[in-house]
Formats: structure tokens, sequence, C-alpha cells
């Protein structure tokens, strides 16, 4: 399982184990330097990934790719991951990020910025803006639980949607402001990412 965390957001994946079952102590990759490596190899074919106590390795015909681990005492990100959700909504990938990508652009240079949720029946309207413009929009959606207002960071959730892909994203709520879990529909690698939402008032 690999995790990564930024302190307003947490992203985990699988990826299947092959070859020996053994357990290690949880490692840090140094940077983001031997992902963007590896997501740079063009090669079609088969890949390996190998981690020793010390390093890890990514190798194809065309590539290999090899970081240091450091150990760490690395958080337990367990416990930020909700236990319960009252409410599920699921909505189309393409759509959730057209609307987003259109009110993020109402936040150019904000430092936090923040697009409001208002979850109904079957609906989520958007809403975001500044001093001078505001901006709504109301796409379908899939939603089981009681509706509610939630704020979101539209980057975070533009972020999301390029790590989880899938035609349809489903997003689940614990109680208010607990972490949002996000995952995509169809994925069988049990891949999740964890947001934070923001204050609305």
């Amino acid at each position: 399982r690999f995790v990564g965390v930024d302190g307003n957001r947490l992203c985990s994946v699988v990826v299947p184990n092959e070859g020996l079952f053994f357990d290690l102590p949880p490692k840090k990759l140094p940077g983001v330097a031997f992902v963007d490596a590896v997501l740079l190899d063009t090669c079609a074919g088969p890949a390996t990934l190998a981690v020793s106590d010390t390093a890890i390795a990514y190798e194809s015909a065309g590539l290999r790719v090899v970081a240091i681990l450091e150990t760490v005492d690395f958080p337990d990100y367990r416990a930020v991951l909700p236990r319960e959700f009252s409410l599920r909504v699921e909505v189309a990938t393409a759509e959730l990020v057209a609307a987003t990508s259109r009110l993020q652009s109402l936040h150019f240079g904000d430092c936090t910025p923040c697009t409001r949720w208002d979850i109904g029946v079957d609906t989520v309207r958007m809403s975001s803006g500044n001093l001078d413009v505001r901006c709504d929009v109301v796409i379908a959606a899939t939603i089981a639980g009681e509706p509610r207002s939630t704020g979101l960071n539209p980057q975070f959730v533009l972020d999301a949607m390029h790590a989880l892909g899938g035609d349809r994203v489903l997003f689940e709520f614990g109680p208010s402001l607990s972490p949002i879990r996000v995952s995509a529909d169809g994925r069988d690698d049990g891949m999740f990412v964890i947001l934070m939402p923001v204050r609305l008032d």
C-alpha cells in the first residue's frame, strides 16, 4: 500500500504483490522525484517494482529508477479515516471536473480557495465567487442521505479526479467537518482519496 499525505489530503492505493510476501516498517520516499521519473516511462510492457529495507527500484524494458528509502515515524493514516458515512454522493467525473474548473478560475490568488457544495436530493449546487463575480453550477448526482452544505478546495477536488480517473466518482461524508472519502467507480486496486472540508463560515 502506498500512502501520500500533505496535511490537507490523503491518497491511498494498493499495488498487488506478485512476488514474495513480506512486511516492512513504514518507509518514506524522498520527495516526488522517484514518482515523476516513473511516470515518464513510455514502455507499454510489464514493469517490476522491487522494495528492500533501504531502497525501492522500478524497472521496465526502457527505464530503471532507484531511490533510497527513509525510515520515519509515519503518521497513522488509518486514524483519520472515517468509520461511518451518513451521506453518499455519486457524480459523473467529467461533469464535476468541468464545473470545478469553472469555479476555480474565480479564486486566482486566493490562499484558501473554497467552493460551496449544497447537496440536495438529486443534484449538487456548486457555487463560488469573489467581490466582483459569483458563479453557480448545478450537476446531477445520485445521493443517499440527508441534504447538507459543505466547502471543498477546488484544486484538491481536481487533483483527486486526476488521480482516480473513472467515469464516475463517489464522495462519502461522515459527521460535519470530518474527512471525506473519495473513490472511483470500477477501480479494483482499493485506491481512495481523503479530502478535508473547508469551513463555510
